[in-house]
Order: structure tokens, then sequence, then C-alpha cells
């Protein structure tokens, strides 16, 4: 498990702001299997002290969960103010897989 950080326009040309960081997490063959699972989706529940759940969400639940709870009862514009505020943070608001280097579970 390691963190990188790129900038939000070399993942989407047409990013509202393309010079600012994100900070990731990369699962790879080194991460153990995680503890418990996401009780919204039932997938492996990924936990970082630099991952940040939206307000009034789950803390048992994934961030793909909890961003699609927070998107339906508050809208997609107040999600993407509250993304931009945690990646000022330097938060992590995504988890990806390593192709090079997968998890062995």
């Amino acid at each position: 498990m390691r963190l990188i950080n790129i900038f939000w326009g070399d993942l989407e040309p047409d990013a509202p702001y393309p010079l600012m960081p994100l900070t990731m997490l990369v699962i790879d063959g080194d991460t153990p299997k995680p503890k418990t699972n996401c009780e919204s989706c039932g997938k492996l529940l990924i936990k970082h002290k630099l991952i940040t759940n939206p307000p009034n969400t789950h803390k048992d639940w994934c961030i793909n969960c909890n961003d699609a709870l927070f998107i339906k009862r508050d809208g997609i514009k107040a999600h993407g103010v509250w993304v931009q505020n945690q990646v000022a943070k330097g938060k992590i608001i995504q988890i990806i897989m390593s192709e090079a280097n997968p998890p062995k579970w």
C-alpha cells in the first residue's frame, strides 16, 4: 500500500482545476488483506488514516458507497465542493489497484 500524488488534469483533461494535486492510495502486492467488509456493498473495506468520509455517512462503508449516499442526499455539486475541500487538505479521494503488482488476495 502506498500513496501517490498526481495532478487532476493528468486524470481528466477537462478537470476544473487541472493543477490541483490529488492523493490516491495504491493497493499492491504488499498490502495485507483487509479484515472487514463494507456494510453496504460487501466488498473489502480499505482503511487508511488519510481516507475521509463525507459528512453524515457511515464509517463502515467504502468510499464508493459513501459517495453515492452523499450525492443522492445532497447532490453532485455539494459532493464536488466537499471533494475539493478534502483534496486541499491532502486527504485520499480515490483507491486504485496496482496492475503491475496486484494484491495477492
